[in-house]
């Protein structure tokens, strides 16, 4: 009987339990093989790369590719130590610029395309009647020769809105690309 009172009154203390994540929106990379997700709500953006979430102060904190940030996320930046990224929004094309844990990004992404450098890697994609993007992706290595592959992405839910939510789409797709 004791026993069962104490349970009843360490579950009664207990904190309440944080709300599941519920995906609004994804984005899924397939290329030469390789695969890789992140799907996002208002407050999280989760995947194998990434996890974070939407702090009280406004921050976006938890990990992004194995290293631990607390993001400080304005209308046309995202910044913490290691991270400068200046996101830019013109007519229906955003561009995001900028260098992330020191690889180098500029991208463009529009209704019709997702375009330019992610570190050593170009991307050249369009979009297909589905909705998604295909195109290729050509990545240069240290002592290799480059690799072109043909890449797809699969866009779903808010992630195929004509301006998806900031900054999660973009912290999704970073994410993934390789």
């Amino acid at each position: 009987m004791r026993g069962t009172l104490l349970l009843l009154a360490l579950l009664s203390a207990a904190p309440a339990r944080a709300q599941a994540f519920a995906s609004t929106g994804e984005v899924r990379l397939a290329a030469s093989g390789r695969g890789a997700s992140a799907a996002f709500d208002a407050t999280r953006v989760v995947g194998p790369a990434v996890n974070l979430a939407r702090t009280a102060d406004g921050t976006w904190s938890g990990d992004l590719h194995g290293r631990s940030v607390a993001l400080e996320v304005t209308d046309r930046r995202i910044s913490a130590p290691n991270v400068e990224l200046f996101v830019e929004t013109a007519g229906r094309a955003t561009t995001v610029r900028g260098n992330l844990f020191g690889r180098r990004y500029s991208l463009e992404y529009g209704p019709g395309k997702l375009a330019g450098r992610a570190g050593a890697c170009s991307v050249d994609l369009k979009r297909t009647k589905q909705g998604n993007l295909a195109g290729t992706t050509g990545c240069n290595g240290p002592r290799r020769l480059p690799t072109v592959t043909r890449t797809f992405v699969k866009l779903l839910g808010q992630a195929r809105d004509p301006a998806p939510p900031y900054p999660q789409f973009v912290l999704a797709l970073l994410a993934v690309l390789p």
